[in-house]
């Protein structure tokens, strides 16, 4: 297999690299179309390859550059689609691991990333609402599953503004629940609320995730969507919890 091609050697070593990496080697069929194997292998080496080169050029800046990739990454994921192609989690888990380093504060890097994905995913918003569906009609099928955006559409109408927090914790829909809300009309203050709540737990978990990591931080990026999933089910279960408490409590009173 080694010897055949260079693409399989691409993606084993972009397998161990990150989230962005898995995602695309799973989904390679979706984002490629109905490509030939080798050429759905080809894509998602690409996108491997350009995680994995992202990973090393973020680590390598100067702090205070770092800090801006903590806010640029989750702000242009779903305002400008970026998410897409490169999660946004990756500036969020490296400005954590610099802090980790003691190179940055870990306040600050929790004020960029949080302020980062409130931002960027009211700009999504702004955006679906004016533009959404000039966009979507330009973009190829192979860089925006169509079917995705339907189904962010769908879960907007069946849940309204808890499907922005829930949203927020899948890759999947990350990317595309934000201009999906701009373009159902769902109200911006509604919006807004979810997507605060959502964006500072999610930011914080993943920060302190890649301040705990540490050096390990590739092993936690690899799994990152599951990371956002297992955080979604315990917010879940907490308030599931708190329910069923609350009413025995107030059976027993």
């Amino acid at each position: 297999l080694l010897s055949r091609n260079g693409v399989h050697v691409q993606l084993r070593r972009g397998w161990r690299v990150g989230a962005g990496c898995d995602v695309a080697a799973r989904t390679m069929r979706g984002r490629c179309g109905s490509a030939a194997l080798a050429g759905g292998l080809q894509c998602g080496a690409v996108r491997c390859a350009l995680v994995s080169s992202i990973f090393e050029f973020i680590l390598n800046l100067p702090p205070w550059l770092v800090l801006v990739c903590a806010f640029l990454f989750p702000a242009l994921e779903a305002s400008a689609f970026v998410g897409v192609v490169v999660p946004g989690e990756i500036g969020v888990v490296l400005a954590g691991v610099v802090a980790n380093q003691g190179k940055l504060p870990v306040w600050a890097v929790l004020v960029a990333s949080i302020a980062g994905a409130v931002i960027g995913d009211s700009i999504g918003y702004e955006v679906g609402k004016r533009w959404g569906e000039q966009i979507l009609s330009k973009l190829p099928d192979r860089l925006l599953d169509k079917r995705k955006m339907e189904n962010a559409k769908d879960a907007l109408r069946r849940h309204g503004g808890k499907s922005v927090f829930f949203g927020r914790f899948t890759a999947a829909l990350r990317a595309l629940i934000p201009g999906a809300a701009g373009m159902s009309g769902l109200p911006y203050v509604k919006f807004v609320f979810w997507n605060a709540l959502g964006g500072s737990i999610w930011a914080t978990a993943f920060v302190l995730i890649g301040y705990i990591a540490g050096s390990q931080y590739k092993s936690v990026e690899r799994y990152a969507n599951w990371i956002g999933i297992a955080l979604l089910v315990g917010i879940i279960a907490f308030f599931v919890v708190k329910h069923f408490r609350g009413k025995r409590q107030h059976e027993h009173a």
